[in-house]
């Protein structure tokens, strides 16, 4: 275990969240940017294919840090006390000017949209898919808060976000010339 601002926290669950929240992004950046060339692709089979796998992906990588308290890598698993997961949702709150129930809300929101949805097709599920800008603003202030919790024992090199901002100007350069 290694330090953070005098606590302690599991580097493999922090290793693994940070790489999930990444790839939530990836997936969410990719998804919107394929929304934006939707008429591009001529009514595509694959490119709607692709685009809703990059959907369900994203969902899948963000409910497994945020979603069920019983993930791997919630981030309830991060230390032994919770101490991570209440200073995160109490700044996340602020961050999204959300009220406990509306995060709660569209936490589960989430969460049933994997379960029922991806993970299990129930047929009789007919919820809309969620808004994912909520998740992505959350996704981003996750960046911003890990680094500052566990400080720079873990963090060199380019943010989350910086990588982020890097992939979706890659994107945006192969769809252009698409």
């Amino acid at each position: 275990m290694k330090m953070m601002e005098n606590e302690e926290y599991k580097i493999e669950v922090l290793e693994k969240q940070y790489g999930s929240v990444r790839d939530f992004l990836h997936h969410y950046i990719t998804f919107k940017e394929l929304q934006k060339n939707h008429d591009k692709f001529n009514g595509s089979v694959f490119w709607k294919l692709t685009s809703d796998a990059h959907l369900l992906q994203a969902i899948l990588y963000w409910t497994t840090v945020f979603g069920s308290f019983n993930n791997e890598i919630h981030l309830n698993k991060l230390d032994d006390e919770n101490r991570a997961k209440n200073d995160f949702n109490t700044k996340l709150l602020i961050h999204l000017n959300f009220s406990k129930e509306e995060w709660e809300t569209y936490r589960k929101s989430m969460i049933n949209f994997r379960n029922k949805f991806i993970a299990h097709q129930n047929p009789r599920f007919n919820n809309p898919v969620p808004i994912l800008d909520v998740a992505y603003k959350c996704a981003l202030f996750y960046d911003e808060w890990i680094e500052e919790y566990v400080k720079p024992d873990f963090f060199t090199g380019l943010s989350i976000a910086e990588m982020i901002e890097e992939y979706k100007q890659e994107v945006e350069g192969l769809l252009k010339n698409f």
